[in-house]
């Protein structure tokens, strides 16, 4: 299976590439495989099929953009929460408060660590 940089694909960058490299397999089996559904590999084959590389780029996004970066919510998270709120741990609602954002944008969607 041939690696691409997932940085050059974007947020899903690494499935796509995973899907490119099955490029002799079924839809099904590849989807079974990457851990996505067939709907995708055979968009993601297509875009390839067309486009090449280019083609696995993620397209710009609709909508209004987000209102906090995660950079920002990870150092919120590494420092205690203020005494007066009176808990030692931050709840995503506490730190949406904190950091004047919707509870969406205080949530990541961090991989849980491998033990």
């Amino acid at each position: 299976m041939d690696a691409v940089d997932s940085d050059a694909c974007g947020a899903g960058g690494a499935g796509q590439d995973r899907v490119v490299g099955f490029a002799g397999g079924g839809n099904a089996r590849i989807a079974v495989e990457v851990g996505t559904t067939t709907t995708s590999v055979w968009k993601w084959r297509s875009r390839y099929g067309a486009s090449g590389l280019d083609g696995l780029v993620d397209a710009p996004r609709a909508g209004r953009p987000k209102e906090v970066d995660d950079e920002r919510v990870i150092a919120a998270t590494l420092t205690a929460p203020p005494k007066k709120l009176g808990v030692t741990h931050w709840s995503s609602r506490l730190l949406a408060d904190h950091l004047k954002v919707g509870n969406d944008g205080a949530q990541l969607n961090l991989p849980s660590p491998a033990y």
